[in-house]
Protein backbone atom coordinates (compact mmCIF):
# COMPACT_ATOMS: atom_id res chain seq x y z
CA UNK A 1 0.00 0.00 0.00
CA UNK A 2 1.21 3.56 -0.85
CA UNK A 3 1.74 5.97 2.37
CA UNK A 4 0.01 8.76 2.92
CA UNK A 5 1.45 11.66 3.38
CA UNK A 6 1.24 13.17 6.78
CA UNK A 7 -0.22 17.08 7.08
CA UNK A 8 1.51 18.48 10.08
CA UNK A 9 3.26 16.67 12.70
CA UNK A 10 0.26 15.82 14.66
CA UNK A 11 -2.43 12.84 14.06
CA UNK A 12 -5.45 12.25 12.47
CA UNK A 13 -9.03 12.40 14.59
CA UNK A 14 -10.45 9.12 14.17
CA UNK A 15 -14.28 9.54 14.18
CA UNK A 16 -16.42 8.61 11.62
CA UNK A 17 -13.63 5.80 11.23
CA UNK A 18 -11.94 8.28 8.82
CA UNK A 19 -9.46 5.81 7.10
CA UNK A 20 -7.42 6.64 3.62
CA UNK A 21 -8.15 4.30 1.05
CA UNK A 22 -4.55 3.71 1.02
CA UNK A 23 -4.63 1.81 4.68
CA UNK A 24 -3.40 4.78 6.31
CA UNK A 25 -5.28 6.17 9.50
CA UNK A 26 -6.28 9.40 7.96
CA UNK A 27 -4.26 12.85 9.09
CA UNK A 28 -5.84 15.57 11.52
CA UNK A 29 -6.80 16.20 15.07
CA UNK A 30 -4.06 16.41 18.23
CA UNK A 31 -1.33 13.90 19.18
CA UNK A 32 -0.81 13.21 22.81
CA UNK A 33 1.74 14.87 24.51
CA UNK A 34 2.93 12.05 26.86
CA UNK A 35 6.46 13.05 27.99
CA UNK A 36 8.56 9.95 28.23
CA UNK A 37 7.67 7.74 31.28
CA UNK A 38 9.28 7.03 34.39
CA UNK A 39 9.62 3.44 35.28
CA UNK A 40 10.56 2.73 31.61
CA UNK A 41 14.34 1.09 30.99
CA UNK A 42 14.94 2.04 26.92
CA UNK A 43 16.69 -1.00 25.74
CA UNK A 44 17.66 -0.65 22.25
CA UNK A 45 16.58 -0.03 18.53
CA UNK A 46 16.90 -2.00 15.48
CA UNK A 47 16.38 -0.75 11.71
CA UNK A 48 16.47 2.48 9.14
CA UNK A 49 14.42 3.27 6.43
CA UNK A 50 15.30 0.98 3.09
CA UNK A 51 14.82 -2.81 1.22
CA UNK A 52 17.97 -4.64 2.27
CA UNK A 53 18.29 -7.17 5.60
CA UNK A 54 17.55 -5.79 8.86
CA UNK A 55 16.09 -2.63 7.19
CA UNK A 56 11.88 -1.56 6.62
CA UNK A 57 9.97 -0.16 5.07
CA UNK A 58 7.03 0.78 7.34
CA UNK A 59 6.87 -1.95 9.98
CA UNK A 60 3.04 -2.79 10.88
CA UNK A 61 3.27 -6.53 12.31
CA UNK A 62 5.32 -7.58 14.73
CA UNK A 63 5.24 -10.85 16.98
CA UNK A 64 6.89 -12.87 19.23
CA UNK A 65 7.52 -16.91 18.42
CA UNK A 66 9.59 -19.67 20.27
CA UNK A 67 12.88 -18.91 21.43
CA UNK A 68 11.78 -15.08 21.48
CA UNK A 69 12.27 -15.35 17.76
CA UNK A 70 10.49 -11.49 16.29
CA UNK A 71 9.21 -11.98 13.25
CA UNK A 72 8.20 -8.17 11.32
CA UNK A 73 5.93 -7.14 8.00
CA UNK A 74 6.80 -4.12 6.57
CA UNK A 75 4.29 -2.36 4.19
CA UNK A 76 6.67 -3.63 0.62
CA UNK A 77 4.85 -7.28 1.89
CA UNK A 78 8.71 -8.43 3.36
CA UNK A 79 8.63 -11.12 6.41
CA UNK A 80 11.60 -10.67 8.73
CA UNK A 81 12.74 -12.61 11.07
CA UNK A 82 15.53 -11.75 14.11
CA UNK A 83 17.02 -12.63 17.41
CA UNK A 84 15.90 -11.10 20.55
CA UNK A 85 19.08 -8.79 19.94
CA UNK A 86 17.28 -7.81 17.04
CA UNK A 87 20.06 -9.78 15.17
CA UNK A 88 18.78 -10.07 11.22
CA UNK A 89 18.04 -13.97 10.63
CA UNK A 90 16.39 -14.36 7.19
CA UNK A 91 13.44 -12.30 4.87
CA UNK A 92 11.23 -13.45 2.44
CA UNK A 93 8.29 -11.82 0.25
CA UNK A 94 5.08 -12.54 0.27
CA UNK A 95 3.22 -12.85 -3.13
CA UNK A 96 1.41 -10.37 -4.64
CA UNK A 97 2.49 -7.73 -2.58
CA UNK A 98 1.89 -5.02 -5.29
CA UNK A 99 -1.84 -5.03 -4.78
CA UNK A 100 -1.96 -4.55 -0.72
CA UNK A 101 0.11 -4.94 2.35
CA UNK A 102 -0.42 -7.21 5.15
CA UNK A 103 -1.01 -5.44 8.73
CA UNK A 104 -0.28 -8.36 11.05
CA UNK A 105 0.62 -11.56 11.62
CA UNK A 106 1.40 -13.96 14.84
CA UNK A 107 3.64 -17.25 15.47
CA UNK A 108 1.97 -20.95 15.87
CA UNK A 109 3.46 -23.29 18.50
CA UNK A 110 5.49 -24.73 15.99
CA UNK A 111 7.51 -21.61 15.14
CA UNK A 112 5.39 -21.18 12.33
CA UNK A 113 4.37 -17.88 10.46
CA UNK A 114 0.83 -16.76 10.42
CA UNK A 115 0.61 -13.52 8.02
CA UNK A 116 -3.12 -11.79 7.43
CA UNK A 117 -2.20 -10.81 3.96
CA UNK A 118 -4.72 -8.11 4.70
CA UNK A 119 -5.70 -6.51 0.71
CA UNK A 120 -6.10 -10.27 -0.36
CA UNK A 121 -8.13 -11.29 2.02
CA UNK A 122 -6.33 -14.16 2.97
CA UNK A 123 -4.24 -16.40 5.48
CA UNK A 124 -0.70 -17.35 4.85
CA UNK A 125 1.42 -19.97 6.76
CA UNK A 126 4.91 -20.11 6.43
CA UNK A 127 7.90 -21.86 7.76
CA UNK A 128 10.52 -20.59 9.43
CA UNK A 129 12.76 -19.93 6.81
CA UNK A 130 10.00 -18.46 4.72
CA UNK A 131 8.41 -21.51 2.59
CA UNK A 132 5.07 -21.60 2.23
CA UNK A 133 3.19 -24.12 4.11
CA UNK A 134 -0.77 -22.89 3.55
CA UNK A 135 -2.87 -20.60 2.54
CA UNK A 136 -6.83 -19.81 2.39
CA UNK A 137 -9.03 -17.54 1.56
CA UNK A 138 -10.64 -14.97 -1.02
CA UNK A 139 -12.32 -11.65 -1.29
CA UNK A 140 -15.78 -11.88 -0.73
CA UNK A 141 -18.90 -12.52 1.45
CA UNK A 142 -21.33 -15.44 2.04
CA UNK A 143 -19.11 -18.50 1.76
CA UNK A 144 -16.55 -19.76 4.45
CA UNK A 145 -13.89 -19.30 2.58
CA UNK A 146 -14.66 -15.35 1.30
CA UNK A 147 -13.46 -12.46 3.60
CA UNK A 148 -12.37 -8.85 3.04
CA UNK A 149 -9.73 -7.46 5.46
CA UNK A 150 -7.83 -9.55 7.28
CA UNK A 151 -5.48 -7.74 10.04
CA UNK A 152 -4.17 -9.83 12.48
CA UNK A 153 -3.78 -13.62 14.22
CA UNK A 154 -3.13 -15.32 17.01
CA UNK A 155 -3.06 -19.07 18.81
CA UNK A 156 -4.26 -19.88 21.87
CA UNK A 157 -1.71 -21.04 24.70
CA UNK A 158 -1.63 -24.86 24.55
CA UNK A 159 -4.04 -26.09 27.16
CA UNK A 160 -6.27 -22.90 27.03
CA UNK A 161 -9.46 -25.46 26.21
CA UNK A 162 -10.36 -23.34 22.76
CA UNK A 163 -13.68 -24.48 20.99
CA UNK A 164 -11.47 -24.39 17.79
CA UNK A 165 -9.28 -27.42 19.11
CA UNK A 166 -5.40 -27.60 19.38
CA UNK A 167 -3.99 -24.85 17.68
CA UNK A 168 -6.89 -22.90 16.50
CA UNK A 169 -6.42 -19.62 15.05
CA UNK A 170 -8.59 -16.00 16.08
CA UNK A 171 -8.00 -13.63 13.16
CA UNK A 172 -9.90 -9.98 13.17
CA UNK A 173 -11.48 -8.75 10.37
CA UNK A 174 -12.56 -5.82 9.05
CA UNK A 175 -15.03 -4.50 6.02
CA UNK A 176 -17.91 -4.56 4.53
CA UNK A 177 -21.02 -5.06 6.26
CA UNK A 178 -20.86 -7.62 8.47
CA UNK A 179 -17.25 -8.10 8.50
CA UNK A 180 -15.89 -6.20 11.21
CA UNK A 181 -15.46 -9.45 13.55
CA UNK A 182 -13.16 -11.99 14.59
CA UNK A 183 -12.79 -15.06 13.37
CA UNK A 184 -11.70 -18.75 14.64
CA UNK A 185 -10.61 -21.19 12.37
CA UNK A 186 -9.04 -24.78 13.08
CA UNK A 187 -5.33 -25.33 12.80
CA UNK A 188 -5.59 -26.43 8.68
CA UNK A 189 -7.84 -23.13 7.91
CA UNK A 190 -11.53 -24.09 8.32
CA UNK A 191 -13.57 -21.77 9.33
CA UNK A 192 -15.56 -23.00 12.90
CA UNK A 193 -16.76 -19.83 14.29
CA UNK A 194 -17.17 -16.00 14.07
CA UNK A 195 -18.43 -13.07 16.31
CA UNK A 196 -18.65 -9.51 16.33
CA UNK A 197 -20.52 -6.92 14.10
CA UNK A 198 -20.16 -3.30 12.96
CA UNK A 199 -20.84 -0.73 15.93
CA UNK A 200 -20.03 1.15 19.33
CA UNK A 201 -21.65 -1.37 21.87
CA UNK A 202 -19.50 -4.39 23.81
CA UNK A 203 -18.92 -6.62 21.48
CA UNK A 204 -19.04 -4.89 18.06
CA UNK A 205 -16.38 -3.25 16.58
CA UNK A 206 -15.28 -0.53 14.11
CA UNK A 207 -12.05 -1.94 12.49
CA UNK A 208 -10.48 -4.48 14.43
CA UNK A 209 -7.25 -4.82 13.99
CA UNK A 210 -4.16 -6.32 16.87
CA UNK A 211 -5.46 -9.23 18.45
CA UNK A 212 -3.47 -11.26 21.50
CA UNK A 213 -4.53 -14.01 23.83
CA UNK A 214 -3.70 -13.69 27.50
CA UNK A 215 -4.03 -16.63 30.37
CA UNK A 216 -5.39 -15.54 33.82
CA UNK A 217 -6.62 -17.65 36.32
CA UNK A 218 -10.67 -16.90 34.95
CA UNK A 219 -9.36 -18.50 31.76
CA UNK A 220 -8.34 -17.20 28.42
CA UNK A 221 -9.22 -13.92 27.35
CA UNK A 222 -8.99 -13.21 23.92
CA UNK A 223 -7.70 -9.24 23.23
CA UNK A 224 -8.74 -7.22 20.57
CA UNK A 225 -7.46 -3.67 19.91
CA UNK A 226 -10.94 -2.10 18.28
CA UNK A 227 -8.82 0.62 16.86
CA UNK A 228 -11.95 2.93 15.84
CA UNK A 229 -13.51 2.63 19.05
CA UNK A 230 -10.49 3.71 21.12
CA UNK A 231 -10.62 1.08 23.55
CA UNK A 232 -9.88 -2.98 23.76
CA UNK A 233 -12.29 -5.84 24.39
CA UNK A 234 -11.75 -8.93 26.16
CA UNK A 235 -13.66 -12.38 25.11
CA UNK A 236 -13.17 -15.68 26.29
CA UNK A 237 -12.17 -18.39 24.25
CA UNK A 238 -16.50 -18.96 22.44
CA UNK A 239 -16.39 -15.12 21.67
CA UNK A 240 -18.92 -13.96 24.65
CA UNK A 241 -17.97 -9.94 25.69
CA UNK A 242 -15.94 -10.04 29.48
CA UNK A 243 -15.10 -6.80 29.71
CA UNK A 244 -13.51 -3.28 27.69
CA UNK A 245 -11.04 -0.62 28.48
CA UNK A 246 -9.84 2.60 27.12
CA UNK A 247 -12.12 5.68 25.59
CA UNK A 248 -11.24 7.90 23.41
CA UNK A 249 -8.32 10.72 24.77
CA UNK A 250 -4.45 11.02 25.91
CA UNK A 251 -4.56 10.49 29.66
CA UNK A 252 -3.86 7.07 31.59
CA UNK A 253 -5.93 4.57 30.49
CA UNK A 254 -7.32 6.70 27.44
CA UNK A 255 -6.24 5.68 23.64
CA UNK A 256 -6.57 7.02 20.67
CA UNK A 257 -6.65 4.26 17.44
CA UNK A 258 -4.56 1.18 19.39
CA UNK A 259 -3.69 -0.79 16.46
CA UNK A 260 -2.22 -3.25 18.86
CA UNK A 261 -2.30 -5.74 21.55
CA UNK A 262 0.20 -7.93 23.39
CA UNK A 263 0.34 -10.15 26.65
CA UNK A 264 3.85 -10.47 28.69
CA UNK A 265 4.69 -13.18 30.54
CA UNK A 266 3.16 -11.96 34.05
CA UNK A 267 -0.26 -12.04 32.68
CA UNK A 268 -0.50 -7.88 32.02
CA UNK A 269 -1.52 -6.41 28.48
CA UNK A 270 0.40 -3.74 26.01
CA UNK A 271 -1.64 -1.48 24.05
CA UNK A 272 0.03 0.42 21.48
CA UNK A 273 -1.63 3.72 19.84
CA UNK A 274 -1.33 5.08 16.27
CA UNK A 275 -3.09 8.49 17.54
CA UNK A 276 -1.15 8.99 21.05
CA UNK A 277 2.19 7.85 19.49
CA UNK A 278 3.06 5.41 22.71
CA UNK A 279 2.83 2.30 24.40
CA UNK A 280 0.69 1.32 27.60
CA UNK A 281 0.68 -1.19 29.95
CA UNK A 282 -2.52 -2.50 31.44
CA UNK A 283 -3.31 -5.18 33.88
CA UNK A 284 -5.58 -7.90 32.11
CA UNK A 285 -8.57 -6.07 34.05
CA UNK A 286 -7.72 -2.53 32.30
CA UNK A 287 -6.07 -0.88 35.07
CA UNK A 288 -3.46 1.27 33.64
CA UNK A 289 -0.02 0.22 34.83
CA UNK A 290 2.19 3.11 32.81
CA UNK A 291 2.72 4.48 29.58
CA UNK A 292 5.98 4.67 27.26
CA UNK A 293 6.44 6.98 24.52
CA UNK A 294 5.52 10.90 22.91
CA UNK A 295 5.87 11.85 19.34
CA UNK A 296 8.58 12.56 17.60
CA UNK A 297 11.39 11.14 15.59
CA UNK A 298 14.15 10.73 18.34
CA UNK A 299 14.88 8.51 21.38
CA UNK A 300 12.03 7.33 23.22
CA UNK A 301 9.62 8.97 20.97
CA UNK A 302 7.18 7.01 18.36
CA UNK A 303 5.91 8.10 15.43
CA UNK A 304 2.71 6.49 14.54
CA UNK A 305 3.77 3.00 15.88
CA UNK A 306 1.52 0.05 14.57
CA UNK A 307 2.51 -3.16 16.13
CA UNK A 308 3.54 -4.18 19.94
CA UNK A 309 5.14 -7.95 20.88
CA UNK A 310 6.74 -9.37 24.31
CA UNK A 311 9.08 -11.49 24.88
CA UNK A 312 9.59 -14.14 27.38
CA UNK A 313 11.70 -12.53 29.56
CA UNK A 314 9.22 -9.06 29.09
CA UNK A 315 11.29 -7.37 26.63
CA UNK A 316 8.65 -4.77 24.84
CA UNK A 317 8.99 -4.65 20.80
CA UNK A 318 7.24 -1.67 19.03
CA UNK A 319 7.22 -1.50 15.71
CA UNK A 320 7.98 2.03 15.03
CA UNK A 321 6.21 2.37 11.78
CA UNK A 322 7.09 5.91 10.44
CA UNK A 323 10.89 5.93 11.99
CA UNK A 324 11.07 2.18 10.05
CA UNK A 325 12.24 0.62 13.28
CA UNK A 326 11.63 -1.32 15.98
CA UNK A 327 12.63 -0.70 19.40
CA UNK A 328 12.64 -2.51 22.35
CA UNK A 329 12.22 -1.30 25.97
CA UNK A 330 11.06 -2.81 28.99
CA UNK A 331 8.55 -1.81 31.95
CA UNK A 332 9.82 -1.98 34.99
Amino acid sequence: MAAVAVAGALLAAFAGAAWSASGWPSPGGEASSSSPAEGVEWLFEFGTRGSTPGKFAAPRGIAVGPGDVIAVVDRSGRVQRFQADGTFLNEWALPKSDTGTPTGLGFDHDGTILVADTHNSRMLRYSPEGRELARWGRYGAGEADCFVYLTDACVLPRGAGSPLGEGGIYVSEYGREGHDRVLGFASDGRLLTAFGEFGELPGHFRRPMGICAVAGPGGTLLCVADSTNDRVQGFDAAGRFVREFGGRGSGPGRMVTPMDVAAGPDGTLYVVEYGNHRVQRFTAEGRPLGAAGSFGTGAEQFNYPWGVAVNSRGVVYVADTKNHRVVALRFR
